[in-house]
């Protein structure tokens, strides 16, 4: 192991284990994002040596910014382990890119998901998601993955429901041939309810029908043709005023 030495302003956005002096977390926006790394083991501050989270913590009590040596930890490519690839999305969180085929993570893992946890640890950095990877291989032999998945998509029951192998095959079966029954039929088209011609105000004449006429609802057979509505709530509770 190599050891370093860096230049941090408090705060330092670091959560560390008790007994090794070893960063287990890193804050996003803190200091020490891009500079530290979980896994490493803080051994001086200030070029006083440590030994005991009592002596780490009096010594960080010195005003900022702190020199703080490093010995730095040897991790393994998560991509090279699992077969998996990642990156951060615009919101900065760890998202799954790729999985190498026939490797562990593309049993169970798709591009876009969302890595939140893994052996319900929080994940706010790749550096976090490759030690408590390798943490969780060293130590028990298991990873588990806390993961965001986009709504919809073929596979979006994965992973749900455990179900037998000819239950799986029959409901396989109704969804291709209700995906092909969908994809033959012509467009469901709506006749419309809008008048066409203006009406002159004077020969307008109001009636109430004998009969019952129902539309169907265009949202509920094509979802693109739902709009928010800014005023749903007020709307709702001035129809139960009537009711």
């Amino acid at each position: 192991m190599s050891t370093d030495t860096v230049m941090l302003k408090k705060p330092l956005g670091l959560r560390i284990s008790k007994h090794t002096l070893e960063v287990t977390y890193i804050e996003e926006s803190g200091a020490s994002m891009g500079q530290v790394s979980i896994g490493d083991i803080i051994v001086a501050v200030d070029r006083q040596k440590v030994a005991s989270i009592q002596e780490l913590n009096k010594i960080l009590g010195h005003p900022s910014p702190v020199q703080i040596a490093l010995r730095r930890s040897e991790m393994v490519d998560v991509n090279e382990l699992l077969g998996l690839s990642v990156k951060y999305d615009a919101k900065e969180r760890i998202q799954v890119t790729s999985t190498a085929k026939n490797s562990l993570s593309s049993i169970h893992l798709r591009p876009g998901d969302i890595i939140r946890e893994v052996n319900d640890c929080p994940i706010a950095s790749k550096t976090m998601l490759d030690y408590y990877i390798q943490e969780g291989v060293i130590e028990s032999g298991q990873i588990n993955f806390t993961i965001e998945s986009l709504a919809g998509g073929a596979d979006a029951y994965r992973d749900q429901v455990e179900l037998a192998n000819d239950v799986l095959e029959i409901a396989r079966k109704q969804i291709a041939q209700f995906t092909a029954t969908l994809s033959a039929s012509e467009p469901f088209k709506l006749s419309s309810i809008l008048r066409k011609k203006s009406v002159n105000n004077k020969s307008k004449k109001v009636a109430i029908s004998d009969e019952f006429a129902e539309f169907p609802i265009g949202a509920d057979y094509d979802p693109s043709r739902l709009k928010p509505c800014k005023h749903a709530i007020n709307e709702m509770k001035n129809l139960r005023k009537y009711c």
